[in-house]
């Protein structure tokens, strides 16, 4: 899959020679672009503030949010498969939350959480076993996890929690993944940093010699 400045999305298909398929929805550039756990919905964000939910299979957007109004830095899937919410960043740290709706009826209006200011956001990676979303920001990683329904029950409360434990803290945190159930990051100085997300334990810190 490619974004680039012209705002379309190409997909292609390794096997079979010229296939794939091209999505049109953002004005400009699309900054940030991250799959379903199932494979098959993307959501990208984009310069021009929209969020678009996009059904691959079909090749079209099945849900589409404007409310950062400013430029989006990264985007993902937030919680268990089947039920997740979905999540956009921006530069400036605001975050933008997309939970499913209360009463579970799929054509019912998804309820808005939205948290303003904080650490710049530039990449985020979904952690499949526990579902939570690790951002790079920065200011080292942050973790932001969905809670329990039981914990939810208010009407406009809160359903996810941020932890205090801010891994990387000092760096500059421009790119997060996973690779193994570690989580591997590299920060803007050029340095890579892994980490277990069990017990945030470093296991490893090296210098690539180059700035990123």
């Amino acid at each position: 899959l490619t974004a680039g400045e012209d705002g379309w999305l190409r997909a292609f298909d390794r096997v079979v020679a010229g296939g794939g398929v091209s999505l049109r929805g953002h004005l400009n550039d699309v900054n940030s672009l991250a799959f379903s756990p199932s494979g098959r919905r993307l959501v990208t964000g984009g310069r021009d503030g929209v969020v678009i939910v996009w059904d691959l299979e079909r090749g079209e957007p099945l849900e589409v949010f404007t409310e950062p109004v400013s430029l989006v830095t990264t985007v993902g899937f937030l919680g268990p498969e089947g039920s997740e919410s979905i999540f956009a960043g921006t530069f400036t740290g605001n975050h933008f939350l997309w939970h499913p709706p209360a009463d579970g009826n799929p054509d019912s209006p998804r309820q808005l959480e939205e948290s303003l200011g904080g650490s710049g956001l530039l990449d985020a990676a979904r952690e499949d076993r526990t579902g939570d979303l690790f951002l790079a920001t920065s200011n080292g990683v942050e973790r932001v996890s969905a809670m329990s329904s039981s914990s939810t029950s208010d009407f406009g409360a809160p359903r996810t929690s941020v932890s205090a434990v801010r891994l990387g803290s000092g760096h500059e945190i421009v790119g997060v993944a996973f690779t193994k159930g570690r989580l591997v990051c590299l920060s803007r100085a050029g340095r890579v940093l892994a980490f277990d997300t069990g017990s945030s334990e470093s296991l490893l810190e090296f210098d690539t010699g180059y700035r990123v």
